[in-house]
């Protein structure tokens, strides 16, 4: 048997686990920007990506062990997303490895 990706595996389980997959391997690969832009327009009208995303705090509060940050963001300048962020007091810095 050929290589069998993920999507050849579901497709057989949609399928009641009957036969092998409906595209070859070459076809899933050459499908796959037509799948992507019917997705986008299925999304609709989207911001452009080179708009900058902003956070105004609304408030900072000391609960115990954290601190609670209560934040609007601006994601795509139509509407504001409330937003959380909990940060904890004793946090150490992260030393990274790689």
């Amino acid at each position: 048997m050929a290589h069998t990706t993920r999507r050849m595996l579901l497709n057989t389980l949609m399928r009641g686990g009957v036969g092998m997959a409906l595209e070859p391997p070459d076809q899933e690969i050459e499908g796959a920007e037509a799948r992507r832009r019917e997705l986008y327009g299925l999304l609709g009208d989207l911001p452009p990506r080179q708009r900058p995303i902003s956070a105004r705090t609304l408030s900072v509060e000391e609960r115990p062990g954290f601190m609670l940050e209560k934040l609007v963001l601006d994601i795509n300048g139509l509407e504001p997303v409330a937003a959380y962020l909990v940060k904890p007091k004793l946090a150490r810095r992260r030393v990274q490895t790689w």
